[in-house]
């Protein structure tokens, strides 16, 4: 074997070897961040969560997140509100025209004048 089929099999197993490498410390990089908890948190774990959202007058307060105020949250105690599942959205509401008018039948449009009491 001479120097130059040595260099050619290396360079075809360099970049292999790369790949794998940038690979696996993606996966390690990603998996550090799959827990997020942080101090406060853990701290506040067992209290109640509450949840306070900026409104007009003052805030309220919510046990669970209120997703629909996500940019209005000022303050919360307990886990973070992204650690709770989002509601799905709710299904678009029907907007059917109203039904058609009755119109009245012969019989109750002509009907005998009640007789005079006596």
């Amino acid at each position: 074997m001479n120097a130059t089929t040595l260099l050619r099999r290396q360079r075809g197993r360099a970049p292999r070897l790369c790949k794998g490498a940038l690979l696996t410390a993606l996966v390690l990089a990603l998996s550090a961040c799959a827990n997020d908890e942080t101090a406060y948190e853990r701290g506040v774990a067992d209290y109640e969560p509450v949840y306070c959202y900026a409104s007009l007058g003052d805030a309220d307060c919510y046990r669970r997140p209120y997703f629909r105020d996500d940019r209005r949250l000022i303050n919360h105690y307990g886990p973070t509100p992204r650690s709770y599942d989002r509601p799905k959205p709710p299904k678009p509401a029907r907007l059917d025209p109203p039904p058609p008018e009755r119109k009245a039948s012969r019989t109750s449009d002509v009907k005998d004048p009640p007789a005079p009491a006596i």
